[in-house]
């Protein structure tokens, strides 16, 4: 995916000066030049980066929400509210029609918020309501920049190889930025309430898109990031929405256990960047969460650098600078104090009645199977039915990319979910299942509901 490096809301382009070729003659052969020569393509690198998306108009509230605070929560004062819509072509199949909303919706500390989404229909949708779709896509980034409507592909971090499935079905589908992308931040990046919210309102708004006719029935699906989304989409709807009922929710090798998430990305140089989103998410919503107690000196420049920009710009950062930086992050675990207290409040441990299906890659080193078995397993003992499913050798992105047997096996379970078929569930087997020892479980690997 090609994301931005940094963009300022509505930026203009710059041109970027592509270094002259030299004669063959004059070939650079020294190592210092060579460097030279890699740093000079990385900052054209960085200046086509920057140039593209911009945040435009679109994402701004209406002005009576920006005068003041009072009209701000007289304006939003009904979350789920239909703002401003207009048609989207950018990365929609052909067989398609798009929309880009603007929609009410509360955070986690009941604050009024503005979010973006997409709503797709098929061209060739008969008359009717259809059933709604929502998606929850994975990390893009943290900035504003990063919000997956603002890119080529829009669909890009993982629902994009279903399309055709969804269109040829005549679902809706609705797929939220979140708040803080697109829209003014900050991003609540794996803060399951706001991100949650964030689903069920962008359900309500579609609603009131009069180009589409959507019913009651809706089904979440959500992918690592969007993954945890969905669960805590489930598990807030009676309380939050009950106005928009659920049959089914889908999470695919979800942030689950957010506290062993979080070590464990402290842990790996690769977990890096995601921690840093962490960092910075959980001190902007949290007053008794500091920055200064929990990262080390070394990184703390890092961390800032990494949310400016989306995930692969954030990923070559940080890559770049692990020559000059040794050792993990955080100077302290992120399991004590304040942090370790509101990662344990993020962690979607309710027990709900819809259905419920966690699919989790055997061989994903980002969310560790382990991980995922043991926060399953704890829903289990807490009485949750659902239908987990692990899939040998398949990384984090590629349970639900290419050839992944999970695929067609997640369109058929969602059928069943608008038939109001049996539900599956193998927490039986789950809860008298013997400790694997971090191994890959068998027990529900490709069965089709």
């Amino acid at each position: 995916m090609n994301v931005p490096l940094r963009v300022r809301r509505r930026a203009k382009a710059s041109g970027a000066v592509t270094p002259r070729r030299r004669r063959p003659a004059r070939r650079l052969l020294g190592s210092a030049t060579a460097v030279l020569v890699v740093l000079a393509l990385l900052v054209v690198g960085y200046s086509q980066h920057r140039a593209s998306p911009s945040v435009d108009a679109f994402y701004d509230p209406p002005n009576s929400v920006a005068q003041s605070r009072t009209a701000q929560a007289a304006a939003l004062d009904r979350p789920g509210r239909l703002l401003r819509a207009e048609p989207f072509t950018r990365g929609i199949p052909q067989t398609a029609r798009a929309w880009r909303i603007l929609y009410t919706t509360t955070r986690a500390d009941n604050s009024p918020a503005v979010a973006s989404a997409i709503v797709l229909l098929g061209k060739h949708a008969p008359a009717g309501r259809h059933p709604v779709l929502a998606w929850a896509h994975g990390t893009s980034g943290y900035a504003e920049a990063c919000a997956p409507s603002l890119f080529t592909q829009p669909f890009g971090s993982g629902i994009r190889q279903e399309l055709g499935e969804v269109i040829r079905r005549h679902w809706v589908l609705v797929a939220t930025d979140y708040t803080g992308m697109g829209t003014k931040g900050p991003q609540p990046y794996l803060i399951g309430q706001s991100e949650g919210r964030a689903m069920l309102d962008a359900v309500r708004a579609t609603r009131q898109l009069r180009q589409v006719s959507a019913s009651n029935r809706t089904v979440v699906w959500g992918l690592s990031q969007g993954g945890g989304a969905a669960l805590w989409t489930g598990q807030i709807q009676r309380a939050y929405a009950p106005d928009v009922p659920l049959v089914g929710v889908a999470a695919i090798a979800p942030t689950s256990d957010m506290p062993a998430i979080a070590a464990h990305m402290n842990a790996v140089r690769g977990g890096m960047v995601f921690m840093a989103y962490i960092m910075t998410a959980y001190t902007a919503a949290y007053p008794d969460v500091h920055m200064d107690d929990y990262v080390s000196p070394a990184h703390r420049k890092l961390v800032r650098a990494a949310s400016e920009r989306c995930l692969t710009a954030a990923n070559l950062v940080v890559r770049n600078a692990a020559s000059t930086r040794t050792g993990p992050l955080l100077k302290r675990s992120p399991l004590t104090g304040p942090l370790g207290q509101r990662l344990r409040e993020n962690t979607p441990t309710g027990v709900g009645t819809t259905p419920l299906l966690v699919a989790q890659g055997g061989s994903d080193s980002l969310i560790l199977p382990a991980v995922q078995r043991g926060f399953v397993k704890g829903l289990c003992d807490n009485g949750q039915r659902l239908d987990y499913r692990e899939y040998p050798g398949r990384n984090h992105g590629g349970v639900a990319r290419g050839n992944s047997p999970f695929l067609p096996q997640l369109i058929t379970w969602t059928e069943h979910r608008w038939a109001g078929d049996a539900t599956p569930d193998n927490c039986p087997r789950l809860t008298h299942a013997r400790p694997t020892h971090g191994k890959p479980t068998r027990t529900a690997d490709l069965r089709k509901s």
